[in-house]
């Protein structure tokens, strides 16, 4: 459940900040990984 509050809303606040931003992630500390790998980047248009 934590995931979904604290991580899960992360996509959609970069495509809110920018329409132009993507965002992913594989890995958070909350799902018990060492890291958590965020990735910020330019759409192709």
């Amino acid at each position: 459940m934590v995931h979904s509050i604290t991580c899960a809303t992360d996509p959609y606040i970069v495509e809110g900040f920018n329409p132009q931003m993507g965002f992913r992630r594989t890995k958070t500390l909350v799902q018990g990984h060492g890291c958590c790998d965020h990735f910020y980047y330019i759409k192709k248009q």
